[in-house]
């Protein structure tokens, strides 16, 4: 059995900047302060004293999404909760929009409307 659910590696800087890799798998489909709290928790748990910035260093299950090492999670978050719904239709109506969730989301052809 695969995992489908869309996921980003966040790593933590002041760990990669110091020669340590550092960071932690997060599904991408949670709850926002769900993401926050893995974040925070990767960052508190640093081999580097005062870590406190993370980037985005991997994601896997985006459809043919690329993920920004630095987008926003609020949007990223909702990216991938589409993707989830909606599959490679979802990825490919993205890349079609060039990543605008709201043009996506627009189309009729979820709704069989096109």
């Amino acid at each position: 059995m695969t995992n489908e659910t869309p996921r980003i590696y966040v790593a933590d800087l002041a760990a990669y900047n110091n020669g340590y890799l550092h960071g932690v798998w997060i599904d991408a489909t949670q709850d926002l302060d769900e993401i926050w709290a893995e974040i925070n928790a990767m960052l508190k748990a640093s081999p580097v004293e005062f870590a406190e910035e993370y980037a985005i260093h991997d994601y896997e299950n985006f459809a043919g999404y690329s993920v920004g090492e630095n987008e926003g999670l609020e949007s990223l978050q909702a990216i991938a909760c589409f993707i989830e719904e909606h599959g490679d239709l979802g990825g490919k109506l993205l890349e079609h929009w060039c990543g605008d969730l709201t043009q996506a989301q627009g189309t009729g052809f979820l709704t069989g409307d096109s």
